[in-house]
């Protein structure tokens, strides 16, 4: 660890190497001296010596099994996995971490789902180790050959001590997908790597590529879906036979599904057909989808792979109670057969609007989660938090007033003015030459009324709609019906429009009238 220390002053610490920096290690083999250490040779005959075996490094090959223990917990650190742990801190080879020992691992710690992917600072069952895993370690001792006779040998000059053997950098950018056979001997990488001898020195650190928009909106829509999108951080797989995976999932994003099943998100082309198969030569049931022609089609493959119970391409879908929303998206989801736990997913272009909040929240109160991949932020709609509606009891003045509409009321009208005889009639409100009373006169007043023109309307049986059609006020019949700018929600309500005010029977859902007032609309309730 001195000579690498040596070899390496730009890093301040050796024991926190952050992932792509370049590092110089001296080229000895295992149990030899680094070259600049080794003593100088002395003019003399070489005495012949009885050879002792050699003793293998304890962490890889223990000759004595650890004392039984209980088991042990493990708080895991920065960049370890639990391959890792069990090589550095037990010693296990790789046949028996992903054998027998693993499934003990697994009944040891249920609250963990996914021992591929564990977390710094989480706590990891260890349980006892059985003494039969150390036994299959234990090497035999090598054979000691006879001492071989003293030859006698020329004086030699003393050896001068060596510089740094030359060293070959291998500069691979972070992220790099590595499959490796042994501990220094990558085989392929998805971006080049550099492999050159040169002088000792310090190697540049290459930027980090990112992902697409494209794939990170994607895997934001499909995490919103409920899928287990992961675009952070790496996915490390230790394997048997030395190999290991790492994939840098900031740049091949990947879905992990029930059963352990991985798809890899490769939306940016990174991974090329030989890395594809050596990532499937760890994980055998691993799959990749590639982008399609457009969004539209790459979506369609990634929820083909997921097994939903139903998926529908452009087909609405009906809710409310006194509202109606028709809702309607590139793809409806039934996550289950209870058909309450369903997702509208929406493929935007750049320009258009997305859902509103107000109706969004409106939707999950039905199961219904709205996901959305691009398009812009939509125009703040909120009408604050009271309830925007213009509750008119039944009065027709209060209608007429909010209309805009001038009236009368208790105007004295003379019907008969011929001494003897004089008839007069008190109507309880005059709007231009329409009369509204709740109770009608007889038919002789009635029969006056009409020939001075009026139209008298017994306001209990009859509605505000024929009021309003009586006194010659343009109004559109309902339904009234809305569609937002994205054209993916319609609001339809039993309503009659007059201008910018709806004529409401009921009162709706809060908010879908704290909508509707933001986009400009008076909701009157009679």
């Amino acid at each position: 660890m001195a000579e690498v220390k040596r070899l390496n002053p730009h890093i301040a610490d050796i024991n926190n190497i952050p992932a792509g920096r370049s590092i110089v290690l001296p080229q000895y083999r295992t149990g030899a001296q680094p070259s600049a250490q080794r003593p100088a040779v002395k003019p003399a005959a070489i005495k012949p010596a009885p050879l002792k075996p050699a003793v293998p490094p304890p962490a890889l090959h223990p000759a004595v099994a650890p004392a039984a223990a209980p088991q042990e917990v493990v708080v895991v650190q920065q960049g370890q996995c639990l391959g890792l742990i069990l090589r550095e801190r037990y010693g296990l080879p790789d046949e028996i971490i992903f054998g027998e020992f693993l499934r003990s691992i697994r009944v040891a710690n249920p609250g963990i789902q996914n021992l591929d992917c564990i977390q710094p600072g989480q706590q990891i069952v260890i349980p006892r180790i059985p003494e039969k895993f150390f036994a299959q370690r234990r090497p035999a001792a090598p054979a000691v050959p006879a001492p071989a006779a003293a030859v006698p040998t020329a004086p030699q000059a003393p050896v001068a001590p060596q510089a740094p053997a030359e060293v070959h950098f291998v500069d691979v950018p972070k992220g790099a997908v590595i499959v490796k056979q042994g501990p220094n001997e990558p085989v392929e990488a998805s971006r080049p790597v550099s492999v050159r001898p040169e002088p000792v020195r310090t190697a540049p650190v290459k930027p980090t590529p990112q992902s697409s928009d494209a794939s990170r909106n994607l895997v934001k829509a499909l995490s919103h879906i409920g899928l287990d999108a992961r675009d952070h951080g790496e996915f490390y797989v230790p394997a048997a036979g030395g190999q290991s995976l790492n994939v840098d999932l900031s740049q091949v994003p990947m879905l992990e599904f029930d059963g352990g099943r991985k798809v890899f998100l490769d939306l940016d082309r990174r991974l090329t057909p030989a890395l594809r198969r050596a990532i499937q030569a760890v994980l055998p049931g691993a799959s990749f989808v590639d982008a399609q022609s457009d969004l539209d089609a790459t979506v369609g493959a990634v929820l083909r792979q997921a097994g939903y119970y139903s998926v529908n391409r452009n087909t609405p879908l009906f809710v409310g109670g006194e509202e109606k929303l028709r809702f309607s998206g590139n793809y409806v989801i039934y996550k289950d057969s209870s058909r309450r736990n369903v997702c509208v997913v929406n493929l935007l272009n750049d320009s258009a609007e997305r859902t509103p909040a107000l109706i969004s929240a409106y939707a999950r109160r039905f199961g219904i989660e709205i996901v959305e991949v691009g398009g812009q932020p939509a125009q703040n709609s909120a009408a604050g938090t009271g309830l925007p509606f213009v509750l008119l009891n039944h009065s027709y003045s209060e209608l007429l007033r909010t209309l805009g509409r001038s009236f009368e009321q208790g105007v004295k009208l003379e019907l008969v003015n011929e001494p003897p005889v004089k008839l007069a009639y008190v109507a309880p409100l005059k709007c231009g030459q329409v009369i509204l009373a709740d109770r009608l006169p007889d038919e002789t007043t009635q029969s006056l009324i009409r020939m001075r023109g009026f139209n008298l309307i017994q306001t209990p049986s009859s509605g505000p709609g024929e009021v309003i059609k009586a006194l010659g006020i343009e109004a559109a019949e309902a339904p009234f019906k809305l569609s937002l700018p994205n054209g993916h929600a319609t609001i339809e309500l039993d309503a009659l429009r007059v201008g910018n005010s709806l004529l409401l029977e009921r009162p709706i859902d809060a908010d879908i009238a704290r909508y509707l007032a933001g986009r400009g609309f008076r909701l009157l309730v009679w």
